[in-house]
């Protein structure tokens, strides 16, 4: 039985979560989270000094909640320079030897060396292999003379770990266990076998980024991170002269990134939470054409990315959507019509016990990164068995025998003795 805590560093907050994981399924023990506003950008950290102390609150949080020490979190990295790389090696086999799991382990490793300019291998995905020219999707224990592998590269600016590892250089007794990327966890935690043979396309809308995954013949194909997210729409709609969390809550509650003739006309009054001032009114159609512009903008780019993925007829399970700014009203018809796919909302699909809260789109990836998890991360405190007392025989004790003392002659009481035996006898004779 392991304990496992994730750490989500998203550009609109920060999510932490401890589970338990033992076989094959994990219970969530503590959820927190908290609100964050220009401390991670398009998914990097931007600002250390004040991001840290979120990130400790959040971890104390869980402590005070579950009762255990964290000493380990996994952290999740993203990013607009998120992407995927293909890298080939070509490996000759002598006289035709048996591929072994020992040989490809190998062939991964030597590819984590590869040098990138200016930017770090995250990740390296499984690859495509190809025996004698023909693919093979299971190479082990089968003879050859070459074997190619076609790998993808998860790479990112060196940026992503350097400034999460300058956070927890400021948080005491805690480390970063591992880093987990991103659409990496959320594939995990929403994707089945069955959506990766077919081909899909994973689109997470998140508030700073929106990041394309590509599937095929349950390999990843494609990854890219186009630089916009539902940030973006919510300071157009500030443009209409509201506040910037009026803007977030029009934009979920009124706002429509495909709308309809009936919304002429139509007219809404946001009011202050403290009644202390009224907004002006704005119309609802001019609302959503600020959402429909900026979200019809992000969905061209991610069709335009797909097709540059060279899958885009080849995805029979169709667009699976995530992410919290994926509940946009609108987005599936937006999506359908410029994509001629079918569009479905992800689920939670690895088996964990979670609140209907976390069943909610936006945990998806946190959830995902518990799963991957592999290391303990809180204090294991080592039981000392109880001391038995033994009982220790005590040595007979050695009794030294009695010394008799020996009384010394007086030889005054001698004389007495003599003289008392001279008239002793006479006195006894007389009382006769």
């Amino acid at each position: 039985m392991e304990y496992v805590v994730a750490i989500d560093l998203g550009t609109s907050k920060v999510v932490g979560m401890m589970a338990r994981k033992e076989m094959n399924q994990f219970t969530v023990l503590a959820l927190e989270e908290e609100i964050i506003s220009s401390l991670v950008k398009r998914g990097s950290v931007h600002n250390v000094g004040d991001l840290a102390p979120v990130i400790n609150r959040i971890i104390k949080k869980l402590e005070n909640k579950t009762g255990k020490t964290i000493v380990s979190v996994y952290v999740n990295l993203n990013g607009q320079s998120l992407r995927a790389e293909e890298h080939i090696i070509t490996y000759s086999m002598k006289n035709e030897d048996t591929i072994t799991q020992e040989l490809l382990d190998k062939l991964k490793q030597e590819v984590f060396k590869t040098h990138i300019e200016s930017e770090d291998i995250l990740d390296v995905v499984d690859p495509e292999y190809y025996i004698n020219n023909t693919v093979e999707y299971s190479p082990v224990g089968i003879p050859c003379s070459q074997i190619e592998c076609r790998y993808k590269l998860i790479i990112g600016k060196p940026s992503f770990k350097r400034n999460v590892d300058r956070c927890f250089e400021r948080i005491n007794q805690v480390s970063v266990a591992d880093y987990i990327v991103s659409p990496l966890a959320t594939s995990t935690a929403v994707l089945s076998k069955k959506d990766k043979e077919l081909g899909c396309a994973l689109i997470e809308f998140g508030a700073g980024v929106t990041t394309l995954s590509v599937y095929k013949n349950n390999l990843l194909r494609y990854l890219v991170t186009i630089p916009f997210g539902g940030e973006n729409i919510t300071k157009d709609i500030c443009k209409l002269n509201v506040l910037e969390k009026y803007a977030e809550k029009l934009k979920v509650e009124i706002g429509n990134c495909f709308p309809g003739e009936e919304e002429k006309g139509k007219k809404i009054t946001l009011k202050s939470e403290d009644h202390s001032f009224d907004a002006p009114e704005i119309e609802v159609k001019k609302l959503n054409e600020y959402i429909f512009a900026r979200e019809n903008e992000i969905v061209v780019n991610v069709f335009n990315q797909l097709k540059l993925s060279g899958y885009s007829e080849q995805l029979a399970a169709g667009i699976i959507v995530a992410g919290g700014a994926s509940r946009m009203k609108g987005l599936f018809r937006l999506l359908e019509s410029q994509t001629n796919l079918p569009v479905k909302q992800a689920d939670i699909l690895i088996p964990v016990d979670v609140t209907q809260k976390m069943k909610q789109t936006g945990y998806e990836q946190v959830l995902g990164m518990l799963w991957l998890a592999e290391k303990n991360c809180i204090k294991q405190y080592v039981q000392q068995p109880p001391v038995q007392e033994q009982y220790v025989q005590p040595e007979p004790s050695k009794v030294s025998a009695p010394k008799i003392k020996k009384n010394k002659i007086n030889p005054f009481r001698k004389i007495g003795d003599q003289i008392g035996s001279l008239f002793g006898d006479d006195s006894s004779d007389d009382l006769d």
